[in-house]
């Protein structure tokens, strides 16, 4: 038995990898220490036992001391010879090379273009600095034909019941005047029919509108107005506007309070040339912010940090629950939030719950046209 083990030797499966990635000074002492290892055990064990050492005691040296440095020579030669030969071909084949490119760009820039858009989608309303704490009060009530409808717009009397009841979980609340207003604004004989937005003082600050004349306190004043910047250019060319008046309608003149950039096009009030007192259009009467029966006004709120939405949600509409009239009772209406980041891919309701918007669906179909489109690109140019 003894002179049958005699012929037995290390695994040379072992030593091959061992001689890969061991340094070359360090190879023929470690290779004659795991031989006389080797044949040590082999005198006192089986075979197995000796050969799995073996194996033990060369995937033990696989660490960073022991490793020699491998070094790729001519790397730099292969890719100068592999462009050269690629150049002769495309000359050889233009017309063929002329398809092939022609149709790698062309994917490529159907590809960005797409991306471009999705990515203008995604990031809509985020100009707005507090995009994460605005959200939108909105209603939920029977819509008489066993559904249930959703709608935006709600009364003074609402907005300012909220305001005063949470302030410790809402920072500030403005209300806008539901009904889009496009008015003639003037400065002496230059007249231009704009749309513009009537809203409480506090909305330009929560907005986080970039102001170039003035600050986001312009509304302050009560018969006060806030210009974009194309707009103070058509009646002001590049004049400072602050403290000069416009009017509006040919009667009501108001003071310039500032001026701020446009709004980017992905931004729900990027239609809006300019912002004034929602008291112009209601009055500036106590009585006027407390009417429960005109349904004409748009409430957004900025939330204190780390406020649950949905718990919020629930204490607004009890709250409001108490002060309903008849109607809004036998509707079974309801309030709640819906976030900012929500706005333009995520408004769609069905029976008051919210659904996969048309929008949304768009973006995800175009995503996956794009990455098609590029990947069916690359895969002919390689062909």
């Amino acid at each position: 038995m003894k002179d049958t083990k005699n012929h037995i030797t290390p695994p040379r499966l072992a030593e091959k990898l061992l001689l890969w990635f061991l340094k070359d000074e360090l190879a023929e002492e470690v290779l004659g220490d795991l031989d006389e290892k080797f044949y040590s055990t082999l005198t006192t064990h089986s075979t197995r036992k000796a050969r799995r050492n073996y194996w033990f005691q060369v995937i033990n040296y696989l660490r960073p001391f022991a490793f020699r440095f491998f070094k790729f020579k001519n790397s730099n030669t292969m890719i100068n010879h592999n462009f050269k030969v690629s150049y002769r071909h495309m000359l050889k084949n233009k017309g063929y090379s002329f398809i092939n490119i022609g149709g790698l760009a062309m994917g490529m820039v159907v590809a960005m273009l797409i991306g471009l858009w999705v990515q203008d989608e995604l990031n809509y309303n985020k100009y707005h600095k507090n995009y994460e704490q605005i959200a939108q009060v909105l209603r939920a009530e029977d819509n008489g034909e066993g559904g249930v409808s959703v709608s935006n717009s709600l009364t003074t009397g609402m907005g300012t019941l909220i305001r005063e009841s949470f302030p410790d979980q809402i920072e500030t609340l403005f209300m806008v005047r539901s009904r889009t207003q496009a008015p003639v604004v003037g400065n002496g004989e230059l007249k231009f029919r704009e749309i513009g937005v009537f809203l409480q003082p506090e909305g330009p600050e929560v907005l986080g509108l970039e102001m170039i004349y003035g600050t986001t306190e312009g509304l302050k004043e009560k018969r006060s107005i806030l210009l974009s910047e194309s707009l103070s250019k058509k009646l002001f060319d590049d004049e400072n506007p602050l403290g000069k008046n416009v009017q509006i309608n040919s009667s009501a003149d108001l003071l310039v309070g500032g001026v701020y950039k446009d709004l980017p096009k992905n931004s729900k009030f990027s239609n809006a040339t300019f912002f004034s007192r929602l008291s112009l259009l209601l009055g500036e009467t106590p009585e006027a912010f407390n009417v429960w029966n005109n349904y004409n006004i748009d409430v957004y709120v900025k939330l204190a940090q780390h406020v649950d939405q949905n718990q919020l949600s629930s204490l607004i509409a009890e709250k409001v629950k108490g002060h309903y009239d008849d109607w809004a009772k036998e509707s079974g209406q309801t309030l709640f939030l819906h976030p900012m980041k929500d706005w333009h891919l995520r408004s769609e309701w069905k029976d008051g719950k919210q659904v996969l918007s048309n929008e949304l669906k768009f973006v995800r179909l175009y995503g996956v046209i794009g990455v098609f489109v590029l990947l069916l690109a690359c895969i002919n140019f390689m062909n």
